[in-house]
């Protein structure tokens, strides 16, 4: 067994030693007779790539005849197209194996039991809460945006695990799983404490609405999938049909979701201007505009640090042209954006394709959109609830602001 991994071993470094060979031999290019048949800048391509091929083989051939026990060779592909993804540095570029596609999409369209918060692995490579789902056990636990998830039932987790970790924090209905946080204040100050949750049945709502007593119509935009904007306009006309005499829109621990769905949404509010667009590594630009319709009721926004994504999107169409004031905090900051490409097997990829920016020419990426009106989320904040303002000053704020 040894003896072959060793013969393994130098065949590599002969693999190496020849290309290296030709490098010199060939350094103009290939030529027969006389005839340049490949130049320089091709054949350079082909020896690198001839090398990382070779790379490879070496390392797989060297850890199946070494490795002291079993290796699965499926497993064994998946990780390698994963750690390529991986190599990527990006915590929004994932590949997934069949089993984890199959789950992510379920997630986008279904309800599982668990505990109610929306999660990314962020650039300090740790599993960090984008917001937790109103009514779930997260929410009530008090879990907050940018809090970490180090520890599930008392195994480590980062960024790189997401998988792994949510799989963990789903289960059985009625089920208990403990979660370990840590939670960094805005002075640098560190918190680490553990959560014991129940899971529940979690079920994705995208929209409410009612009408309060000042005449002000209010919508909670709760994410942006498929059905949103449909959602949104009917809650609107409901809420103008009852007699709303403004429209204040809450963002607050909105996650985002899908970029068309918040487009329009902005098409619907907004007359003729540019929504925002989007521009990949290549430089190609693709612009999204609404039409010359629009609402005829004024309108304002709710955000927080758990606003993101197509949330953002929303209000900086709406703030770079004065349509709308922003009342609350600094959102989350997500100005890019991701392509879902399932595969033949079943595996599939979400990938960082291209950065969007506001009509403004603003990337809000890792900044986010700052408020028009700050107003700061009490530290002893309850759920988000209309009926029960007291203890909700932007809320409170937004009201106030659209009775002016």
């Amino acid at each position: 067994m040894r003896r072959i991994g060793k013969i393994v071993g130098v065949l590599f470094l002969m693999a190496i030693s020849g290309l290296a060979s030709v490098s010199l031999v060939y350094q103009q290019g290939v030529t027969i007779d006389g005839k340049k048949m490949v130049d320089e800048a091709e054949w350079n391509l082909v020896q690198e790539e001839m090398m990382a091929f070779s790379k490879l083989k070496y390392m797989e051939n060297f850890v199946h005849e070494e490795f002291l026990y079993e290796t699965d060779e499926a497993r064994l592909k998946e990780y390698e197209i994963k750690g390529m993804v991986a190599g990527l540095d990006d915590p929004y570029s994932h590949y997934y194996t069949p089993e984890e596609f199959q789950q992510y999409v379920e997630d986008q369209i279904g309800s599982f039991y668990g505990i109610g918060v929306y999660v990314v692995p962020a650039e300090d490579n740790l599993i960090t809460v984008v917001s937790p789902i109103e009514g779930t056990p997260g929410y009530e636990a008090g879990i907050q945006p940018g809090d970490k998830i180090i520890r599930v039932n008392g195994i480590d987790f980062t960024g790189e695990t997401l998988n792994d970790a949510v799989k963990e924090m789903r289960g059985d209905l009625g089920t208990e799983v403990t979660i370990t946080i840590l939670r960094i204040a805005e002075n640098g100050g560190r918190e680490i404490f553990d959560l014991t949750l129940v899971r529940a049945e979690i079920n994705e709502q995208t929209v409410s609405s009612e009408l309060l007593e000042e005449g002000v119509g209010y919508i909670r935009v709760f994410q942006f999938m498929e059905q949103t904007s449909e959602d949104f306009q009917t809650a609107y006309k409901e809420l103008k049909d009852q007699g709303a005499s403004s429209i204040l829109i809450d963002l607050r621990y909105n996650p985002g979701g899908l970029l068309d769905s918040a487009v329009e949404i902005a098409d619907f509010l907004l007359g003729e201007q540019k929504i925002t667009y989007t521009k990949t590594k290549a430089g190609e630009v693709e612009e999204f505009y609404s039409d010359i319709r629009k609402i005829d009721l004024p309108f304002a926004f709710l955000s927080n640090g758990g606003s993101a994504s197509a949330s953002e999107v929303l209000m900086g169409a709406c703030q770079d042209t004065g349509k709308a004031l922003i009342i609350g905090e600094q959102s989350f900051g997500k100005g890019i954006v991701q392509e879902i490409v399932p595969l033949n097997d079943g595996s599939g990829i979400t990938l960082t394709i291209a950065e969007y920016f506001t009509p403004a020419d603003r990337n809000i990426h890792g900044i986010g959109i700052t408020p028009d009106i700050e107003v700061a989320t009490p530290e002893d904040f309850g759920r988000i609830d209309p009926k029960e303002r007291e203890g909700d000053p932007q809320l409170t704020e937004g009201i106030r602001q659209l009775m002016k």
